[in-house]
């Protein structure tokens, strides 16, 4: 009995092996600093059975007193509770509506997440997060932000919206706010095997005037989450081959154990 309690043991270890698992799947935390044009961040996961691209920047046009939207001016990183954040000046933050990088988009950023040949993402259950921030350091005004997170499944050829939800909030003179947590679910996205491109929108709902020292909304701790499976893996023992390598080990043991008592019982 107790042999065959370890077989059924190493047999269950031997399928864990194979098991899916969670995991996050990209992180941009902004730490260190990687800003450079059109590179916000560089993803920090693991990248185990999959890859994801940096956090591109896809501003356009130019915000506060005429300069890029990409300028110190206009996009800066700050400290907050949480670490860095990335600070935007409410100045770039007057667009609306879906995201098509048209004039009058000012900010969105995007990214990818793509499995490694023979591995699904399954997204159910899943979700993806970010800690908000609002800076005022006028003696006037709101700044104030509304987040939505967008998904592709064709490249970015076209998007569905996950939902939109308010951040942080900064009244006049306040200094920085937050983090206030945003999360929303995946489970629309179901199980992929392909690229999914993600694009976040944050949109002002508060005065838009002003330098980025001077009024601000940012983002830190961009996290995706997604169950890991292993569609295909190496060749697994059948459970007699299993079986039989196992019992060899363990009767090798056990006869090994026997010969050394009677070695002593003769001594």
């Amino acid at each position: 009995m107790k042999i065959l309690n370890s077989l059924v043991l190493m047999a269950g270890f031997l399928a864990l092996g194979q098991s899916a698992h969670a995991a996050v799947i990209a992180n941009y935390d902004f730490e260190p600093n990687n800003l450079s044009g059109t590179q916000a961040d560089i993803d920090g996961s693991a990248q185990t059975d999959w890859t994801t691209s940096i956090l591109f920047d896809n501003a356009i046009g130019t915000g506060a007193v005429g300069a890029p939207n990409q300028d110190p001016l206009n996009r800066d990183l700050f400290t907050g509770n949480t670490g860095n954040f990335l600070a935007l000046s409410s100045n770039r933050e007057g667009d609306t509506g879906v995201p098509t990088g048209t004039t009058g988009e000012s900010t969105w950023f995007t990214f990818d997440v793509t499995p490694s040949t023979g591995t699904t993402f399954d997204f159910t259950g899943q979700t993806a997060s970010i800690d908000t921030y609002a800076f005022n350091s006028l003696g006037s005004g709101t700044s104030a932000t509304d987040w939505t997170l967008y998904f592709s499944l064709d490249g970015g050829s076209s998007f569905s919206s996950l939902g939109t939800f308010a951040g942080a909030t900064a009244g006049p003179s306040a200094g920085t706010t937050g983090p206030v947590a945003l999360s929303w679910s995946l489970d629309s996205l179901g199980t992929q095997t392909g690229t999914v491109t993600f694009l976040l929108d944050p949109v002002s709902t508060a005065q838009t005037n002003g330098v980025v020292e001077q009024r601000a909304t940012g983002f830190d701790n961009l996290l995706v989450e997604a169950e890991v499976i292993p569609t295909t893996s190496e060749p697994v023992p059948e459970p007699l081959t299993i079986l039989g390598a196992g019992t060899a080990v363990i009767f090798g043991s056990h006869f090994k154990r026997k010969l050394k008592q009677k070695s002593k019982s003769k001594g």
